[in-house]
């Protein structure tokens, strides 16, 4: 399964098991810059799958890569109490998070 970097993508589905092949989105020499959006359908109450629950990407012997954008900071702490229904949070590094992520 191969995801050209042409367009933003969104994928929508319950599960994505691989078994064998090649998961592979971006690589080292060129980082996919486009979107790629998984959005997983499941609940509580749905269809069980042994190992990997009611969502999931699987991958049982195969390879698996991603490589996005490089990114300056990839976590940060929180620096102060967020109160509920609160919008905004204060933390201690300097990140490079964009809206929506």
């Amino acid at each position: 399964m191969i995801f050209s970097d042409d367009v933003d993508l969104t994928v929508q589905a319950g599960f994505i098991i691989m078994n064998g092949g090649t998961f592979l989105a971006g690589t080292v020499k060129q980082p996919r810059v486009k979107k790629l959006t998984f959005i997983m359908h499941g609940n509580y109450y749905g269809r069980q799958l042994p190992m990997f629950g009611n969502k999931g990407i699987g991958c049982i012997n195969c390879k698996f890569y991603m490589y996005g954008t490089p990114r300056n900071y990839t976590w940060t702490t929180i620096s102060a109490t967020i109160q509920p229904g609160s919008i905004n949070l204060t933390v201690t590094d300097g990140i490079d998070w964009k809206v929506g992520e």
